[in-house]
């Protein structure tokens, strides 16, 4: 369930619903008992509210919205935008060979790349044709992005 876990320690005589929201770098934190609540079926509509609420407020964010967060380590501008320098001396004369990148995920575990070459279209081409081929993936990205799950599954809407 999203955003909602159920905590059952005998231990330490805990059993609740615990509510976890993260939005924009603040979180969003709720527990709710099935002793103050009176029963678990309770707590957990009691949860549910709490977290419908959050997301009310605050909607999670899309997966384009997701993607196109900038990076520290960014350093073409744009995100998803690289340049890459191959080691492999593939041409008679022993250069390397450089390409602007576009990198995207389509789908959770997957990412797709399209690479256009400096010796071919020239610097300032080919990262405009990267940046290109990043904005029309972006557009066919779909859902919401759900850091709960593992890598950032996509939760429709």
């Amino acid at each position: 369930m999203y955003g909602i876990t159920r905590i059952d320690n005998d231990r330490s005589h805990t059993h609740s619903w615990v509510v976890v929201i993260s939005r924009k770098r603040k979180t969003y934190f709720g527990s709710f008992s099935d002793i103050t609540y009176r029963g678990k079926n309770k707590a957990l509509a009691a949860a549910r509210c709490y977290r419908d609420a959050i997301l009310a407020q605050c909607p999670p964010m899309t997966m384009r919205e997701f993607c196109s967060i900038l990076k520290r380590n960014n350093r073409s501008g744009i995100s998803g935008v690289c340049r890459y320098v191959s080691n492999k001396n593939d041409n008679k004369k022993g250069e390397p060979q450089c390409y602007w990148i576009a990198s995207w995920s389509p789908e959770p575990r997957k990412t797709k790349h399209k690479k256009f070459s400096v010796k071919k279209y020239g610097e300032e081409e080919s990262f405009r044709l990267a940046v290109l081929a990043r904005k029309r993936a972006l557009k066919q990205l779909k859902g919401y992005f759900n850091p709960g799950m593992a890598h950032g599954k996509l939760v429709q809407a």
